[in-house]
């Protein structure tokens, strides 16, 4: 497992940083599917549907009212191991990612400019991992870590990308005014739209993220982005 690495402050961003790029080992693949099934019902509200184990354990387990507890025992992470996970199975996308390398790269030291205007959490290094189970990206804000789908029908550059401004925006704008699921995912469209069209041309943004927020996240207020967001949320102010 990797060590934690502490974010820098805006005095200490080097013009460099460090991508590392890797498959996920099975204890890691095994954490990730155990918190898709224990956040299955919450997944299914916000319409994503989730690739999982097709052993049939692991399918059951899908059921509801599986017991979870069973995810707890050894022998069912014993079990993963053995007859789930394949080493194998990461090939073709780690390819893929490394020839995204340089484009995932240049998008990563592009946060120096947000980091010393508003805060962006920026990492001097990141890591990309790969499953094959769970959502199409995901991303951890306190490992500045980056999960990509093997079989997400997005580029690897796309994923990275995108995955790596919620890291950034996660402490300082998300929790921060208390943003929403689908607020969080239509902020990211925004900025990665504008920030980093040229990067991702065509940029396709999610269907259900909420449109309410596109005049607060401009290509002039992401420069200052807290203090649209503080006008945000006074136009419509957080619910308890």
């Amino acid at each position: 497992m990797a060590s934690e690495v502490t974010p820098v402050k805006n005095d200490e961003v080097e013009p460099v940083i460090e991508l590392v790029i890797r498959p996920p080992t099975a204890d890691e693949e095994y954490d990730r599917v155990a918190s898709y099934l224990r956040k299955l019902p919450w997944y299914n509200e916000n319409g994503y549907k989730l690739p999982l184990p097709t052993h049939p354990a692991f399918q059951q387990l899908a059921q509801p009212g599986a017991d979870l507890a069973v995810l707890d025992l050894e022998e069912t992470r014993r079990l993963f191991a053995q007859e789930v996970y394949d080493p194998t199975a990461y090939e073709a996308r780690l390819r893929a990612v490394e020839a995204d390398r340089f484009v995932i790269e240049e998008a990563y030291l592009r946060f120096r400019e947000l980091n010393k205007r508003w805060g962006v959490k920026v990492f001097p290094r990141y890591e990309i991992t790969l499953t094959q189970f769970g959502a199409g990206g995901s991303y951890d804000s306190e490992k500045g870590r980056v999960i990509i789908l093997t079989s997400s029908r997005h580029s690897p550059k796309r994923i990275a990308i995108h995955e790596g401004v919620h890291i950034g925006i996660e402490d300082g704008i998300v929790q921060k005014y208390g943003l929403s699921h689908w607020e969080k995912e239509r902020t990211v469209d925004k900025i990665c739209s504008i920030r980093f069209g040229d990067l991702l041309p065509n940029y396709d943004f999610q269907a259900r993220g909420d449109i309410r927020i596109d005049p607060y996240v401009t290509s002039e207020t992401i420069r200052q982005l807290p203090q649209a967001m503080e006008r945000y949320v006074k136009d419509f102010p957080r619910t308890q």
